[in-house]
């Protein structure tokens, strides 16, 4: 089963049509790149960040050059 990843961390305020826009990109871009969950974890707050399982590491992300 994947783990889920810390993926990004959004700092408040965000004004709430750049914050949409922002979560709805990257939500699209993590599951073109095979997330299979992505989710909103406020226990940062007042910050968001934003979770996903990913089932193995980009290359990049790894150290690998992709």
């Amino acid at each position: 089963m994947p783990e889920p990843r810390r993926i990004l961390t959004v700092h408040s305020p965000v004004p709430p049509k750049v914050l949409d826009d922002l979560l709805t990109s990257v939500e699209s871009a993590l599951h073109r790149v095979g997330a299979g969950r992505v989710w909103i974890d406020a226990h940062w707050g007042p910050d968001l960040a934003v979770m996903a399982e990913l089932s193995d590491p980009a290359p990049s992300v790894a150290g690998v050059p992709g």
